[in-house]
């Protein structure tokens, strides 16, 4: 016996042979089905099996009475031979005969159903084409649902053409059937494989996500059509949502827009936050045109009227009561006015805290990462009590900027004494007042003038015009946005070149709004944050818990999750997220993002087939062997549906993500939209004007009168007009755009507001200077004005 040497064992070079699967069977099956196939169009096209077929059918039709078993016909170009063949014929001829004889009789009894087996075989491909797994390295695109599904129902129509072809082709010449057969059976197969294919991308995969089949209608609902005809539903909006997506996912395009036309269209009001000033403002008036639009048609429809009579109507959404404001600080002639602390709206003195500490976080981003307490401290006290002290004694200068200009007054001291006149006001800044009378005043100096330095950013005329509305004269409006007696759409705009000038400002009045907002028995309302990073909101993380039972939607925005942990910091990230239910997740190029949807969308068992094939060499030199293995098998691990590089390679407009309160709560999908056709972009609403018809004088007297001979120039128009006071304000704009007003003079509108800005100034110098100063030198009231 010869010595066994060790055993070695290796893997091929060439590729891993698989045992035969389902597939790979199917394969062969449907192969021998084409042959068969092929058999019978060669015995339908060649002369004498042909004339054989139809001799054999003719039989049948005329065969014997009943009883009485048919006469074999021999399937030969000579039907009525009737003679043995000779006694000396070959073998192989006999044989022959009996072969062609058998497939003949074959073919008439069993042809139709070989035909009708290849029917059956393109409805196979047609309707039983898996889904193909995607990858990282091969992604899986998914067609157009609607178009997928109009080309099924031509290919199903070509299959009962080519049924009824196929079923009769018999009566058909041979000329015809060598075309048509072929013709046919091609056609057919062809376009059930290739429509197959498409409708298996549509699938769902064994392992992995997609989106519902159909959207589900609520009364304040939102659906998102997908690429591959499903849908995505958000039903209950009121659970807030959150939307990842780095620069170019599509996410306001997908989701911001088409959210804000819906909620708009469900008769919601509410405010917008538009980083990117005018793109969510024009889609807001858009939806409000398209909505009135749609509620005149139903309104006006035959099949309302008739379910009008009958009392079984539903009711109709109206938006035709909701009424568009827009705030931006770049554009003063697409800017309404509006004053975020006005005395109405600070019911208590943590109103006015917390409008302090707003204007303090975002002009120092960095305060919730361990900046001087002392300073936030001292500098929020400081002014808070300058708000609370206009509110209380001059409720009409209770502006911002009337704030600012007092805060940043040269003689820190001289206000100092002026709140101390109010008792609330003097508790506030009781430790600074401590400190100049113990001659500690100069880290008090530090703190003012960083203070002053930082609003001074903030201080500029066209800031100052826009946050001072003469309410006396009609100007401004509440920012209690969800009054049921009077809804709103409240739009914001920033500038992401003046990103830090203006978040404080657009951040206060977002603050100062869901305060209002956040309120039970409202009208239903959204608060749609896009960029919502670029912005410090105190207590934002605290809204979602409590919106749903007051109807609140949120909508949160922003690229990626540390960008909210760089503006709020992590706990407070953490908080939020957690609160917002529903979250769709775009194209991001963070890790840290891309993780944590890979462990919210979890894990789930994927089958496993492992092959592998070895060799072995044994023996001694002489009478060596070798032997071949082959092993298969299949088990299931637990993988993850979301892999983080999945997150890296989305396409714009693909989400993944997870919705509450629907039959799929996990998806992924690519978002398509419908738009409506028009444009319908902000128009300039505003004009600045000197006299009513004359706009280039310059003198000082006019100049000086300029604002309230605006306002007096607008009331000479409503009186020629007097409809247009009662007009909507969008049929405002339309009306100033039908009559072709001419554009604003530029240095008319400077000098407007520039005169605006000094009467800011000169207020808040007569209201100082009414008081003593008892913290410096002995100053009596003077009321005259050298700022």
């Amino acid at each position: 016996m010869s010595k066994v040497s060790p055993l070695f064992i290796y893997m091929s070079q060439t590729p891993t042979p698989r045992p035969p699967d389902k597939l790979s069977v199917t394969v062969v099956a449907a192969i021998i089905l084409l042959l068969t196939a092929g058999g019978e169009y060669y015995t339908l096209t060649t002369p004498k099996a042909a004339t054989g077929i139809r001799t054999v059918e003719a039989s049948k039709a005329h065969s014997s009475p009943a009883g009485r078993q048919p006469e074999v016909v021999s399937r030969t170009s000579s039907a009525t031979q009737s003679q043995a063949p000779p006694k000396f014929a070959g073998i192989e001829e006999k044989l022959t005969q009996r072969v062609q004889v058998g497939i003949q009789r074959f073919y008439a009894a069993f042809g139709l159903y070989v035909r009708l087996s290849v029917v059956g075989l393109a409805v196979a491909m047609l309707f039983l084409q898996k889904a193909r797994e995607a990858s990282v390295t091969n992604s899986r695109k998914r067609p157009a649902g609607r178009l997928v599904r109009k080309i099924s129902w031509v290919v199903c129509g070509l299959l009962l053409l080519g049924t009824y072809v196929l079923v009769t082709i018999q009566t058909y010449s041979t000329e015809v059937i060598a075309v048509l057969y072929p013709a046919t059976v091609s056609i057919l197969l062809l376009s059930s494989m290739v429509v197959g294919s498409l409708r298996a991308a549509l699938k769902r995969t064994a392992f992995g996500l997609g989106s519902e089949a159909r959207a589900q209608k609520t009364r304040y609902g939102v659906s998102f059509q997908t690429r591959d005809g499903g849908w995505v539903n958000i039903p209950n909006p009121y659970r807030g949502t959150l939307v990842f997506g780095g620069a170019g996912a599509g996410k306001t395009y997908s989701i911001g827009e088409p959210m804000v036309e819906q909620f708009i269209q469900n008769g919601m009001c509410g405010l917008i936050y538009d980083f990117k000033f005018p793109v969510l403002a024009s889609a807001a008036q858009k939806a409000i045109v398209v909505a009135e639009q749609r509620y005149k048609r139903k309104k006006e429809s035959l099949l309302y009227r008739v379910s009008s009579l009958a009392g079984i109507a539903r009711p109709l959404t109206e938006v035709g009561r909701l009424r568009h404001h827009i705030i931006n600080f770049s554009d003063m002639e697409r800017t309404e006015k509006v004053n975020p602390i006005r005395p109405e709206n600070m019911p208590v003195i943590a109103y006015a805290a917390d409008a302090s500490k707003t204007i303090l976080k975002n002009l120092n981003p960095g305060t919730h990462r361990g900046s001087d307490d002392f300073f936030e401290a001292s500098a929020g006290a400081y002014l808070t009590a300058i708000i609370w002290f206009y509110r209380q004694n001059f409720p009409q200068f209770c502006t911002l900027p009337h704030v600012v200009a007092t805060a940043v007054y040269s003689n820190y001291k001289h206000v100092l004494s002026m709140l101390s006149t109010d008792t609330e006001c003097a508790a506030l800044i009781a430790s600074l007042v401590t400190a100049v009378q113990e001659k500690a005043g100069k880290q008090l100096a530090g703190v003012i003038a960083t203070l002053q330095l930082a609003l001074s950013t903030i201080n500029s005329p066209e800031i100052v015009w826009v946050l001072s509305p003469d309410e006396e004269r009609g100007e401004g409006f509440s920012l209690n946005l969800n009054d049921p007696q009077e809804p709103k759409l409240l739009t914001i705009g920033n500038d992401a070149s003046l990103k830090a000038t203006f978040s404080p400002l657009v951040a206060l009045i977002i603050g100062t709004a869901l305060k209002l907002m956040n309120q039970q028995y409202k009208h239903p309302s959204f608060v749609f944050l896009d960029e919502a990073a670029t912005i410090i909101i105190p207590d934002l993380e605290a809204l979602p818990a409590t919106a749903r039972s007051n109807e609140v939607a949120m909508v949160y925005m922003t690229q990626d999750k540390s960008q909210m942990v760089d503006a709020m910091g992590a706990d407070k990230t953490e908080v939020l997220v957690s609160n917002l239910n529903n979250q769709l997740i775009g194209k991001v190029n963070s890790m840290t993002t891309a993780e944590y949807v890979s462990k919210m969308m979890g894990k789930q068992d994927k089958e496993m087939v492992s092959v592998s094939a070895g060799k072995s060499q044994g023996g001694a030199t002489k009478g060596s062997h070798t032997n071949r293995s082959l092993s298969h098998s299949v088990n299931f691990q637990e993988r993850s549906i979301i892999q983080p590089t999945d997150m890296i390679s989305l396409e714009q407009g693909e989400f993944v993500g997870q919705t509450v309160e629907t039959n799929q709560p996990f998806f992924r999908a690519t978002f398509v939209r419908q738009e409506h056709p028009g444009k319908h972009p902000i128009q300039p609403f505003v004009q600045f004007s000197l006299t009513p018809d004359t706009a280039e004088s310059n003198s000082e007297q006019k100049i000086a009168e300029a604002p309230g001979q605006a306002q007096e120039n607008l009331s000479a128009e409503a009186d020629e007009k007097p409809a247009i006071s009662q007009l909507s304000l969008l049929e405002r704009r339309k009306l100033a755009r039908q009559e072709a007003r001419r554009p604003t003079d530029p240095s008319v509108q400077k000098r407007i507001i520039d005169k605006n800005f000094e009467w800011i100034q000169e207020d808040v110098y007569t209201v100082i200077h009414s008081f003593y100063n008892r913290l410096g030198a002995a100053e009596a009231p003077n009321n005259s004005y050298q700022y």
